[in-house]
């Protein structure tokens, strides 16, 4: 099986929350929301992760 890359992006601050947190660092159910991203990428079998 190939090599799997996968891009995630994540950009902006999330203004239109009111927060002071990154968007992307609000937890979700116990993780931020870029920690749920990065493990599908992970499930998926990604070899190569770019943030």
């Amino acid at each position: 099986m190939g090599e799997l890359t996968t891009i995630i992006l994540a950009a902006g601050d999330g203004t239109r929350m009111h927060s002071s947190l990154p968007k992307l660092l609000h937890p979700v159910a116990g993780l931020p929301i870029v920690g749920h991203v990065l493990n599908a990428a992970i499930a998926a079998g990604s070899n190569n992760i770019a943030l």
